[in-house]
């Protein structure tokens, strides 16, 4: 990117305050069921948002997160509960490990340690995680970011945050580009989630 980090976060994050802040009809917004979601780098933005949004008290309810990464160490795998999912992950037909770590290469300053949890949901506190909304997380059986998908939501179901991952076998993490069925399935979430579990004004 032409700005490395944190240039990308802090625009996503100064978007998101500008339209809570907005008046209702600014945007036609429902500002009591707002929605954060993300794909690869945009759900570790969406994640990362979603945490300073709980923490700053602005009303997020739901994230729907699809094959984010969320630790960008890219250390999961070595750990012994997740050293499994390497087999998965190298097979991967368009995203490479080496590929992985040239865009984090490109997106963080050399001086930034990966775990850092201002860059890493995954290395996040509990403190900070434990109020996070209702939780949706997407993808594929070879995705080169499966053990970042499912680290998470065992973080996110260890501090009680109701959360579901949805994982779709055979897949990779290019399956949102092509694969229609997985676009359905996600709208068809998407639509269910905010037909029963919205947040009616008192």
């Amino acid at each position: 990117p032409e700005n490395k980090f944190s240039s990308g976060y802090k625009d996503v994050y100064q978007i998101l305050n500008s339209i809570i802040h907005a008046s209702e009809a600014t945007y036609k917004l429902d500002l009591n069921n707002i929605a954060l979601g993300g794909y690869s780098s945009g759900g570790n933005f969406a994640a990362l948002a979603a945490i300073d949004a709980i923490k700053a008290k602005l009303p997020i309810h739901y994230q729907v997160l699809v094959s984010p990464i969320t630790d960008l160490s890219r250390s999961l795998t070595s750990m012994k509960k997740y050293r499994h999912l390497k087999q998965f992950q190298e097979k991967d037909r368009v995203v490479s490990e080496q590929f992985t770590d040239w865009v984090i290469k490109l997106y963080l300053p050399n001086h930034v340690n990966r775990k850092n949890p201002l860059v890493s949901p995954f290395w996040q506190s509990d403190e900070n995680i434990k109020d996070l909304p209702f939780t949706d997380i997407f993808f594929g059986e070879r995705d080169q970011c499966r053990s970042d998908a499912e680290a998470y939501k065992e973080k996110l179901e260890k501090n009680n945050v109701s959360v579901n991952s949805f994982m779709f076998e055979g897949e990779d993490h290019s399956m949102i580009w092509r694969n229609l069925d997985v676009i359905i399935s996600l709208a068809d979430r998407i639509k269910y989630v905010f037909e029963n579990h919205k947040v009616t004004k008192h």
